[in-house]
């Protein structure tokens, strides 16, 4: 998928912001552990950084187990939440069928 560069920079911003939050992160805390600088990181989020290094985005994305390109190209949030909401048809998981014994 090709996104303009400023869709780009406006996915990863959202991105970072919304996995940070639904992972139960803080920005210092993951900028610490993910390998990144704090002023980097703010950098990014405040969106100063015209074209992230596709290092940094590796990083994260090996941080958080998400790709790079759904990093950079989607939006995660709406993907994760579309895989959670139920579908109008029902969970046609076999698994998911409830057995009731019979006596």
């Amino acid at each position: 998928m090709n996104v303009s560069n400023a869709q780009r920079k406006e996915n990863i911003i959202k991105n970072i912001n919304y996995l940070i939050h639904s992972r139960n992160e803080t920005k210092a805390s993951f900028s610490d552990r993910c390998g990144l600088t704090r002023a980097g990181l703010y950098k990014i989020l405040d969106g100063k950084v015209q074209s992230v290094n596709h290092t940094t985005i590796m990083k994260i994305s090996n941080f958080f187990g998400v790709g790079c390109s759904e990093i950079e190209n989607y939006d995660l949030e709406k993907i994760e939440k579309s895989r959670l909401d139920p579908s109008i048809n029902g969970n046609k998981n076999p698994s998911a069928i409830p057995l009731i014994p019979q006596e």
